[in-house]
């Protein structure tokens, strides 16, 4: 094994000019790697996906990582609420729990303060999140589906073999005529 990786190496990093780097090289090399990004992008967007929560995939703009918002239970509210920063006019920085939006105005509380409402411009209102990764999809693919995931990965190679099988045959018949002409 030791006796190929040096040919397989010198093959790999050879230049078109011998010692220095033309710009080709730099040019396929680029070319290359543009092909690697796109045909890996949304494999890897797929991969990092299934880690989000739905809420995060459906959100606009879309964000890399998962992200999910930080909540707050606040006296008087069943549900845990989420938490934003809002900036006051004079400049200074509030956490607060958003009750509802409509519009572009939001209705928010102060978490130690729950009797005060207060009426924000969602503009100046930014949300509070940190990093989440969960199995959350994973469970329920498994608890949903788990018992007819095979019924599912037959009917995807049945119709991959049946496709396959078809392209075969109707390209050896081309094949077969483009011959004879």
């Amino acid at each position: 094994m030791a006796d190929l990786v040096g040919p397989v190496w010198r093959f790999l990093t050879r230049r078109r000019s011998g010692e220095r780097s033309d710009w080709t090289d730099w040019a396929v090399a680029g070319y290359l790697a543009l092909g690697l990004f796109l045909m890996l992008g949304p494999v890897i967007w797929m991969a990092n996906s299934s880690f989000k929560t739905p809420q995060n995939i459906g959100e606009y703009p879309p964000t890399v990582l998962p992200m999910q918002l930080e909540t707050v239970r606040v006296e008087g509210y069943d549900d845990p609420l989420p938490i934003f920063e809002v900036v006051g006019e004079d400049g200074s920085v509030r956490r607060l729990a958003q009750l509802k939006r409509v519009g572009i105005k939001a209705q928010m509380v102060d978490p130690a303060d729950p009797g005060t409402k207060l009426t924000v411009d969602v503009a100046n209102a930014t949300p509070v999140r940190h990093v989440a990764f969960t199995l959350q999809n994973y469970r329920r693919l498994m608890d949903e589906g788990g018992q007819n995931i095979w019924v599912n990965v037959f009917n995807s190679v049945f119709i991959t073999a049946v496709a396959t099988a078809i392209t075969l045959i109707m390209n050896a018949m081309a094949a077969f005529a483009l011959s004879k002409y």
